[in-house]
């Protein structure tokens, strides 16, 4: 069976910013924005599917065969030759991989098109493990199988705090102009907005501005994100926001440039609000005051990209121990990688630097994917703890300021550089940990 925390991450995933509102139904015809939904409604439906088949224990072979057909027919749609009318579709008529293919069938190359195509790839192996499952000769084997192509799903549907290509379909509609509705006022992501509507720079969604008709406003809340209020306006920033800033330096009026920092912005448009923020069923009153900042939010502006990474020598030291016992199997005592890549050494870092990589990417793909037999499965300090440990193991230099157990605008803004040149790096630039 899957454990009960793939139920707690269906849920999580459907709580975020409503960037798209009303505007989610009805027909794609064509439009980015809801086909991109249409493909993520799809994916949620798929894993609901294979969860509610392995959660069948009970049933024989043909039942549970029987729904890996109609996951299947979801990810396909109707046109396909994969497509079995009889066994019903809890998706729509295109399927996932038709929503997907209009999506990246026009002209041009927007940012959201590597997090398409990657979730492309990503449904293409979840095909191919339900066409095993639909073959297994039993409910284990059945559930191997299904399991893996609920880790692929997973992966395609990702998460809205990734701006990158690892951010999936989720990280595409919240931090892309994927986000933004068909008939949406359009504005210019590198300057503050007087009205509504979405901020967009080079294909990038900065923010979405909200009016505020009196002294409060009911708003969701989109996790990770920076909020703050400009004259009359609420602006929602996004997890790209810091990564866009800097393309914003050709506007040159003092008044109307993009500052995300609540400190930059003049005083005078600055106000006290006070407004309900909800997250699910609960909602939390917060009030900001000019000129402060909340105590857990970042400035969108705020990045590291000159910085080494941060970790302590201690947290490495436990990292090394919770390496050896759930990654090494895979990686290799020496992170040079036996089933899995390697993971340290000059031709890692060459690979992540080629790729654009940041440290938050590096974190999402240790924190959502690994250990490979069980995702998820170690806690935040331990997690935390494996990612100092290659650091160190990556010859990056151990200071006072720990590795944090949750990602942040810093993490994802701060790119891997070479790390000074360390006497105890072997011929493959890894740093042996005593």
């Amino acid at each position: 069976m899957r454990p009960k925390r793939l139920h707690r991450t269906l849920c999580a995933a459907a709580i975020g910013l409503a960037l798209a509102g009303p505007a989610c139904a009805g027909p794609t015809s064509g439009d980015p924005h809801r086909l991109a939904l249409a493909a993520l409604r799809g994916l949620r439906a798929t894993i609901a599917t294979i969860v509610a088949a392995e959660n069948a224990t009970s049933s024989g072979p043909a039942e549970y065969k029987r729904d890996a057909q109609r996951a299947i027919n979801a990810l396909v749609g109707r046109e396909d030759s994969q497509y079995v009318p009889d066994v019903g579709n809890p998706g729509d008529a295109s399927g996932v991989m038709g929503n997907l293919n209009q999506l990246v069938d026009r002209v041009g190359t927007p940012p959201w098109v590597p997090a398409v195509h990657g979730a492309q790839a990503n449904v293409m192996a979840a095909l191919g493990s339900l066409n095993d499952a639909m073959h297994a000769r039993s409910l284990s084997r059945f559930e191997v199988a299904a399991s893996q192509a609920i880790l692929n799903l997973e992966v395609a549907i990702g998460r809205r705090s990734e701006p990158d290509v690892l951010g999936g379909l989720s990280g595409a509609l919240a931090n892309t102009e994927l986000a933004v509705p068909q008939h949406a006022t359009r504005l210019d992501g590198c300057t503050l907005p007087e009205r509504s509507g979405y901020g967009l720079s080079n294909g990038y969604l900065v923010y979405r501005a909200v009016a505020i008709p009196s002294g409060s406003a009911t708003i969701e809340n989109p996790g990770g994100s920076i909020i703050q209020r400009h004259g009359t306006m609420l602006i929602l920033y996004t997890p790209a926001a810091a990564a866009v800033q800097a393309r914003c330096s050709a506007h040159s009026s003092a008044q109307s440039r993009l500052q995300p920092a609540p400190q930059s912005v003049p005083q005078a448009r600055l106000q006290p609000v006070t407004w309900t923020v909800q997250a699910g069923p609960r909602a939390a009153t917060l009030e900001f005051t000019p000129g402060v900042t909340p105590a857990h939010a970042e400035p969108a502006g705020a990045t590291e990209t000159d910085a080494m990474p941060p970790y302590t020598a201690a947290q490495a030291g436990e990292g090394r121990g919770i390496y050896e016992k759930s990654c090494a199997s895979c990686h290799g005592s020496g992170l040079q990688g036996v089933a899995a890549p390697a993971i340290a050494g000059s031709d890692f870092r060459s690979t992540a630097q080629r790729n654009g990589w940041t440290l938050g990417i590096l974190r999402t793909i240790v924190t959502e994917n690994m250990p490979f037999n069980d995702p998820g499965s170690l806690n935040p300090k331990q997690y935390a703890d494996v990612m100092a440990y290659l650091l160190a193991s990556n010859c990056y230099p151990a200071g006072a300021k720990p590795f944090p157990l949750h990602g942040s605008a810093k993490l994802s803004a701060m790119h891997l550089k070479d790390p000074p040149v360390s006497a105890e790096a072997n011929a493959r630039g890894v740093c042996q940990q005593k």
